[in-house]
């Protein structure tokens, strides 16, 4: 009889043993998909912190007319020479100029509605300091 009892409690034992391996897998796994989704969360974040840091610098001017040369080097060396036009009269001569670039597509008649321009200054404080004399 003992032995029947004791082969019971062995069996019930490894019932408990088996209950608590599979909870404990399924705790780990969930903790396994939980830290996943936290690096991909912290890994967008990242992401975004760098197209942010990449933008900073960026002003989009509107409503500054286009230039109607047909070569892409020439209306981008227009604009160029425009900026620099308006830099000086605001007060901002140091403030250079990385690359500009018209958004959206060309129209048929440039001069009626202009593209926006984005223009990429060299440092943050260029942006700040254009932004500032040009409000006042």
């Amino acid at each position: 009889m003992a032995k029947v009892e004791e082969s019971a409690a062995l069996k019930l034992l490894e019932e408990n043993v088996d209950k608590l391996t599979h909870s404990v897998h399924d705790d780990v796994t969930a903790l396994h998909k939980s830290l996943q989704h936290e690096h991909m969360k912290t890994e967008e974040d990242k992401d975004e912190e760098r197209e942010i840091e990449v933008r900073k610098n960026n002003v989009i001017v509107y409503g500054l007319s286009e230039s109607t040369a047909d070569s892409s080097e020439q209306r981008s060396d227009d604009d160029l020479t425009v900026l620099a036009a308006m830099f000086h009269e605001a007060g901002v001569d140091s403030a250079r100029v990385e690359s500009v670039v018209r958004l959206g597509k060309r129209s048929s008649d440039p001069s009626s509605n202009p593209k926006p321009l984005k223009v990429v200054l060299d440092t943050l404080d260029s942006k700040i300091n254009l932004l500032r004399k040009a409000k006042t």
